[in-house]
């Protein structure tokens, strides 16, 4: 199964609310190892390294350095988001992938194997076009970060664009996106095209091909994973948080 699958990371951020120009965001360190070797080690339980593909960027040099030619390398030379940094590599991939996962380098290092293979499974199993992982958080302690929305029936409809409409909703808990995300490659390649600039100016992945395949009434999958997996890192504090949390799950 998995020789039909490939795994993409994207580490081509500088991550500018880290303060630190002196290497990408991904070589920042937990325990001193960059925090994007905690998920190259958990996917090597799973794929294949030739089926493993780095989205490098900024100071890129410096993780092919570190990690060395087991990895195929794309270079995202302008910061034109998320969805762009993937659709960098979803062109080149072999035809043989037909199923494509997608990690962000700098908040995977919590991932477990088994949940990435439950997602794989799910996804395949349902024949998805898209899946995609969350996980919630009392609105007391939730990172500002929005969330997903619902209706009455538990359907989502869409999302929160920050942390402050999401409290100001009904739900004691936000389902906040994270993790990793699983795309039918040809999907993916056919309605890139489509995906709306945000406010930002950057083309995003998640809600960008989460409003598409809500549009389109596309099979999509939300799967919850536990919030001890997913660690946002944008900032020196939330680094610190990372090294903490990391310290108490290894004793």
């Amino acid at each position: 199964m998995t020789e039909n699958i490939c795994a993409v990371i994207l580490a081509a951020g500088q991550g500018t609310r880290m303060q630190d120009n002196t290497r990408p965001k991904v070589m920042q360190t937990i325990s001193g190892r960059p925090l994007i070797f905690f998920i190259l080690q958990t996917l090597k339980k799973i794929l294949p390294e030739k089926n493993i593909y780095l989205v490098v960027g900024y100071k890129g040099e410096e993780v092919i350095k570190k990690f060395g030619n087991k990895y195929h390398y794309i270079w995202q030379k302008k910061q034109k988001g998320t969805a762009h940094a993937a659709w960098l590599v979803f062109k080149k991939i072999s035809s043989f992938c037909r199923t494509v996962i997608v990690f962000n380098g700098d908040d995977s290092m919590f991932l477990k194997s088994d949940t990435i293979r439950r997602g794989l499974q799910v996804h395949l199993n349902n024949d998805n076009l898209f899946t995609l992982t969350y996980c919630a958080f009392h609105k007391d302690v939730a990172p500002p970060l929005g969330g997903l929305k619902r209706n009455q029936l538990g359907q989502v409809t869409g999302w929160y664009n920050n942390n402050t409409e999401a409290k100001n909703a009904s739900n004691k808990f936000i389902e906040i996106i994270g993790g990793f995300y699983i795309f039918n490659k040809n999907w993916f390649l056919k309605n890139y095209t489509k995906i709306k600039i945000n406010n930002k100016g950057e083309l995003p992945l998640t809600t960008g091909f989460l409003s598409l395949a809500l549009k389109q009434k596309a099979k999509v999958d939300f799967l919850k994973i536990s919030s001890q997996e997913w660690q946002s890192i944008n900032t020196k504090q939330d680094l610190k948080f990372a090294r903490e949390k990391f310290r108490k799950l290894k004793h």
